[in-house]
């Protein structure tokens, strides 16, 4: 009794699954042959527009156009409208002015298309994206143009030429592959696509037609896969064309083969450097490699491939020198406790040996540092040498002074011998003059007693 509640259930289920499935599905609420043609279309109430048969379709003018009046504003075109065309695989070509004014926002173009003609997208206001095909070989003039929110195309590789105005004011177009068969971009390819800011040309143009890039305000760069002399000989005949709008002057344009080849030059260099060693040799190579990349322009430094290579030499070379600087340092420390002994001399004073001491305490307290050159670092012992050379030399002046007066050593101090002649002390240089005179007069006096 269970078991059949349960498939009760389980049927109730499927029918109502079943029921919202067909009552979800699109309805066909127009369809029709294309004039001329075995080429049928159907479009259902979502707005799928589908194109159907074999060959090429029909051609027509924008004022015969099939699918004028149909968009995307369902208040207005209900239900009659289209968000979005599939062409199935069987039509060769997509005839002139077809979609003409269409609403769709996509299209998928099938393989089997060879032939995309003139006008055939022209004024599809609400088209989004593009993507043409490697088996399409021809698409004519205007196949695009003024489609206002199409931001990115991607051509197939079967495009060897994009035809006169085949973009022109396409003013939301940011985006545009270029395939390395393209050969030619005629007049006014992209004439008024104001949204387009870079834009990559190969090196298989060898022709720019007059007003290609005409009142392309937003363009700022242009990355041409060649050199500048086969830009030179694109643009050399169309001169004063291709360059009279103002916008240009607002225009970098790239030679990617003359940056690469200027990267080459700095690799090679940086390749030389080899393993790092601290010599002379090597720094020059570092240095050199260094330079040469410096002066590369920043968008020619994105095509150099062993820059991490220079960067760790220059890394691995500090490191050695470093340490070599350090090493030099302890050496020169050493020798220069040796240097403090070297001014003590035979009869020095107890003060004498204390300023020595000193400075060998001071020397062998100094440490290197690392944030400080290696002659910054030899400067604080070369510092302490000479104030030890002043300080010795001011003391024995003043051991010698005190020597020649007569002073004694006592606990801690001395005692000076008055003047015999005058009975007073006389100190400092003016003092010992004084004392000279009054030593002769004292003699005299003595020898005529």
């Amino acid at each position: 009794m269970k078991s059949q509640k349960l498939r009760s259930v389980l049927l109730a289920l499927l029918m109502i699954l079943s029921l919202s499935v067909f009552a979800s599905a699109a309805e066909i609420v127009e369809s029709g042959t294309l004039e001329g043609s075995n080429i049928t279309w159907t479009l259902d109430s979502e707005g799928l527009l589908t194109i159907s048969g074999e060959g090429a379709m029909p051609d027509y003018s924008y004022l015969t156009a099939p699918f004028i009046g149909f968009s995307t504003d369902l208040s207005v075109y209900e239900p009659k409208y289209i968000k979005k065309v599939i062409i199935e695989e069987g039509i060769t070509s997509i005839g002139e002015y077809t979609f003409y004014q269409c609403g769709m926002q996509s299209v998928e173009i099938p393989n089997s298309v060879t032939s995309i003609d003139r006008g055939a997208f022209s004024f599809c206001y609400n088209l989004i994206s593009a993507e043409i095909p490697n088996n399409v070989t021809n698409m004519e003039r205007a196949a695009f143009c003024y489609c206002d929110n199409l931001t990115s195309v991607k051509l197939g590789n079967g495009i060897t030429s994009i035809a006169h105005s085949a973009f022109s004011n396409c003013t939301g177009l940011t985006s545009i592959e270029i395939p390395d068969n393209v050969t030619s971009i005629e007049e006014s390819a992209f004439d008024g696509c104001t949204g387009l800011t870079s834009i990559v040309i190969p090196d298989s143009v060898t022709y720019i037609g007059s007003y290609a890039f005409y009142e392309c305000a937003g363009l700022r760069e242009v990355y041409f896969i060649g050199t500048w002399s086969e830009w030179y000989d694109i643009v050399d005949n169309i001169y004063l064309d291709f360059y009279t709008d103002d916008m240009w002057d607002n225009v970098t344009v790239h030679f990617v083969k003359d940056d690469q080849a200027a990267a080459s030059a700095v690799d090679a260099l940086i390749i030389s450097i080899g393993e790092v060693e601290y010599t002379e040799e090597c720094k020059d190579k570092i240095n050199t490699a260094r330079n040469a990349y410096n002066y590369l322009a920043d968008d020619k430094k994105v095509y150099v491939e062993n820059y991490e290579t220079l960067v760790a030499a220059e890394s691995k070379y500090a490191e050695l020198e470093a340490a070599a600087d350090k090493a030099a340092f302890e050496e020169y420390k050493a020798a220069s406790g040796v240097d403090a002994d070297a001014y003590a001399q035979a009869g020095d004073s107890a003060a004498l040996k204390k300023l020595i001491e000193d400075a060998k305490t001071a020397i062998d307290a100094t440490e290197y540092d690392e944030n400080k050159t290696l002659e910054e670092n030899m400067t604080v012992i070369t510092d302490i040498l000479d104030k030890l050379y002043k300080d010795l030399d001011a003391q024995r002046k003043a051991d010698n002074e005190a020597a020649q007066y007569g002073d004694s050593e006592g606990q801690g101090g001395s005692t000076v011998d008055k003047c015999k002649y005058c009975g007073g002390v006389h100190e400092g240089a003016f003092g010992r003059i004084i004392q000279f005179f009054h030593n002769i007069l004292y003699f005299f006096k003595n020898l005529f007693k």
